[in-house]
C-alpha cells in the first residue's frame, strides 16, 4: 500500500476538529508544526525555516497565521467548519485564506481542509490551491509555549 493510501483512509475516516481545540490550555495560543508528506511542494519544517501554524483568540473568535524562520508571518487565516469538501463527502476544518486582506493573490487562493487522527496532536490535512488538490500534510502540536506574540 502506498503511503498516499493510508494518507487517504486515515483523511476519510477523520472528523472535523472544532476549532477551539487547536488553541492550548485555557485558550492560550498554540503553535503546530507543519509537515508536508507529498507533492510538488518541499518540506519547510527544517531547523532553520520551521514552518508552523499559530492558532489564537482574537476577540472571541479562532484565528491563524503560518510562522517561518522562528517569527515571519505568512497567511493569515480563520478556520471554520465546513461540509463541503472537494473530492470526498463529510466535514472539515476548512483553514479559509480568502478572507483575511493581509493575504495577497496568492495566499487567497490557498484552502487547507484539516480533519482528526487517532492521536489527538496529530492532524491530517488537505492543500489545496485555486481549487486543485497539491498534497497531504499534517500539523504536530507542539509542546511549551510559543515562541513569541501574535
Amino acid at each position: 500500500m502506498k503511503p498516499v493510501d493510508i494518507w487517504n483512509r486515515i483523511f476519510a475516516t477523520g472528523e472535523a476538529p472544532k476549532p477551539e481545540s487547536l488553541l492550548a490550555e485555557g485558550n492560550q495560543p498554540s503553535e503546530w508544526d507543519v509537515i508536508m508528506l507529498a507533492g510538488p511542494l518541499p518540506n519547510l519544517n527544517r531547523k532553520w525555516i520551521c514552518h508552523r501554524k499559530r492558532f489564537y483568540l482574537r476577540r472571541d473568535r479562532v484565528c491563524g497565521t503560518n510562522l517561518v524562520f522562528g517569527r515571519t508571518r505568512f497567511g493569515w487565516f480563520d478556520p471554520r467548519r465546513t461540509s463541503w469538501l472537494p473530492d470526498l463527502a463529510g466535514s472539515a476544518l476548512l483553514l479559509d485564506y480568502e478572507e483575511d486582506p493581509r493575504n495577497g493573490i496568492i495566499m487567497s487562493r490557498v484552502r487547507d481542509y484539516v480533519r482528526t487522527t487517532p492521536d489527538p496532536d496529530l492532524l491530517l490535512g488537505r492543500f489545496y490551491y485555486r481549487g486543485r488538490f497539491i498534497s497531504y500534510f499534517s500539523l504536530a502540536r507542539r509542546k511549551g509555549k510559543p515562541s513569541n506574540e501574535v
